[in-house]
């Protein structure tokens, strides 16, 4: 008797009818794991993204604007006056000057828009603009 094979177990070409499909099982179960765990991956990813996004959001509502003066911002971070310059986006169409200044914080650039207390100091700004 050939050990490994039971009584109740076919033999010859019906044995290997019955090891192919349990393969193709096998594989398809496998797929499905990799499927599932690619799409864990891919939500962990977002989740990590969405609360850096949610970090700097938060950040950024403490930071205040309090003075425009030669062209630069006096920005308060963190309870620190800071100075920190202008930057002017590149033109994408239809917005205004005003709209695409941009101010780095945290080490990005950020609407000034956004900022609180940036509409105190806008037609100062548009003053310097235009000079």
């Amino acid at each position: 008797m050939e050990k490994g094979v039971g009584k109740d177990k076919p033999r010859g070409k019906a044995r290997g009818i019955l090891k192919s499909k349990k393969k193709k099982q096998r594989l398809l179960e496998e797929k499905k794991n990799k499927k599932r765990a690619e799409i864990k991956r891919q939500n962990s990813e977002r989740r990590k993204e969405k609360s850096k996004q949610e970090d700097l959001k938060r950040e950024l509502s403490k930071v205040e604007i309090i003075g425009f003066k030669n062209g630069m911002f006096i920005v308060l971070v963190g309870g620190k006056q800071e100075k920190r310059s202008i930057n002017i986006a590149k033109d994408s169409g239809q917005e205004s000057v005003m709209d695409r200044i941009e101010i780095k914080l945290f080490g990005n650039y950020f609407k000034a828009m956004k900022i609180n207390g940036f509409e105190n100091f806008r037609q100062d700004i548009e003053e310097y603009l235009e000079d």
